[in-house]
Parts: structure tokens; C-alpha cells; sequence
């Protein structure tokens, strides 16, 4: 009789230490796959958000009107924020021309992970670092040295849209100006100084990267190239979340 009991004993310690093992990796496994598709998710949307960059740089050109293009949220949130500002000065013999510019940003969240579109260029900011997924155009040359902004405003009622489904992203040129030269006449002989300031933006690590890479100098929390010609140019357009 205590023989008995004893296997069956046995017999239920092992099944409970079996179901136990599928538990564990059951449990391991489920977060794993969850991890893979929370990146995926995250890849996808930078993707997306790029592609939405590269059609607003052909509006910026004046190749078309307007563009569009689509994000799959995935449970993430896709806004029009109007927190980033930059400031821009260009100083050529005895003129100087200083603009503050508050450019806007498209922002994809999701989790801790944050996609940002601000003045042409995509940033990735995860884990408390920002990264540069798509240069905006910015130069720094002997030659030339340009500062060309897209600047984003809300159009319509929706803001921001946080769901499962896709949206539709479109974006219309509102204005397009030229800071500097203010005239056609052709710049002379004068060395120009550029100086870019980033007065507010989570990027502001990455836009600092980014400068400091493209051949500006810094100087604090200033950015400044000296160059034959200086332009800066601001296009602003108008941003519709559609869903």
C-alpha cells in the first residue's frame, strides 16, 4: 500500500515539474514574440515616417502641391506637435538677418520609443538616446552653406490619433520663403557666417551629432559655419491626420 502511494506520489511530482517547464518557456517564449513584434511594429513606423519625410521634401522642392502617405499605428500614437523651435542667424559684412523658427514635428509613439519628424530630417529616441534615421537638408561647405526647414502646422480637427488601424498622413505647402538673401543680387565678396541654435527639441542631442558631422562648428549650444554664399529657406505645410 505505501508502495503505491509513493508512485503516485512519484508520478505527480514529475507531471507538476513537466507542466511547470511548459510554463516557463511558454511564458519566456510569449515575451519573446511580443518583443519581436513591438520592434517590428517600431521598424515598420520609422519606415513609414521616412517614406512621409521623402514626400514632403518633394513638396518642400515645389515638385507637387501636396503629398501623403500611410502609418500603421499599431496601438501607437501619431500627433502634430508645435514644441520644437530653432534659431537661425546669418551675418555677411554689416547685415545680419536672426529668425527664431518654430518648426513643428510629426511624433510616433509607442511604448518608450518616440519617432520624430522635424524640419526634413527623422529622428529614432529609445532607451534615452536619439538617433538620426533620415538627414535633413542642412549643408556646410567652403562654398555654401544652407539651411532649408520644413516647418509643420495642424490642418483640421485631429491632432492626434492613438489606435490600431492605419492613418493617412497628408501634407499641403501652406509657404515657402526665403530668409536669407533677402534680394536677387548676387552675394559679393564677403565671407558669411551661419549660425544654427536648437532652442527646444528632444532631438537636440542627435541635430548636434548631426551639424558637428556635416562640417559646422560649435560653440555651447551653437552651431556656426563660415562660407562663400549663405541661403535659408522655410517652407511651411499644412498636416491632416486622416483616419
Amino acid at each position: 500500500m505505501s508502495r503505491g502511494v509513493s508512485h503516485v506520489v512519484g508520478y505527480v511530482l514529475v507531471f507538476a515539474v513537466v507542466m511547470a517547464s511548459v510554463g516557463v518557456l511558454y511564458g519566456s517564449g510569449v515575451g519573446s514574440l511580443e518583443g519581436v513584434r513591438d520592434a517590428e511594429q517600431v521598424d515598420n513606423a520609422e519606415r513609414a515616417v521616412v517614406a512621409l519625410a521623402q514626400n514632403f521634401a518633394a513638396v518642400d522642392r515645389g515638385r507637387a502641391p501636396g503629398r501623403a502617405g500611410e502609418v500603421r499605428l499599431g496601438g501607437g500614437r501619431l500627433a502634430v506637435e508645435e514644441a520644437t523651435e530653432f534659431r537661425v542667424t546669418v551675418e555677411r559684412g554689416g547685415d545680419v538677418v536672426q529668425q527664431r523658427v518654430g518648426v513643428g514635428a510629426l511624433v510616433y509613439e509607442y511604448d518608450d520609443t518616440e519617432i520624430r519628424y522635424e524640419a526634413g530630417g527623422v529622428f529614432r529616441t529609445e532607451d534615452g538616446g536619439s538617433v538620426l534615421a533620415r538627414r535633413p537638408a542642412f549643408d556646410c561647405a567652403p562654398d555654401r552653406a544652407l539651411v532649408s526647414t520644413v516647418s509643420l502646422r495642424r490642418a483640421g480637427d485631429t491632432g492626434a490619433v492613438a489606435e490600431d488601424g492605419t492613418v493617412v498622413v497628408v501634407g499641403r505647402r501652406a509657404e515657402a520663403s526665403t530668409v536669407f538673401p533677402r534680394s536677387a543680387t548676387p552675394q559679393g565678396d564677403e565671407d558669411a557666417t551661419v549660425r544654427f541654435e536648437v532652442v527646444s527639441s528632444p532631438s537636440a542631442d542627435a541635430w548636434g551629432r548631426y551639424l558637428t558631422d556635416s562640417g559646422w562648428s560649435r560653440s555651447g549650444d551653437v552651431y556656426e559655419c563660415s562660407t562663400d554664399r549663405a541661403f535659408v529657406r522655410r517652407t511651411i505645410l499644412d498636416v491632416a491626420i486622416r483616419t
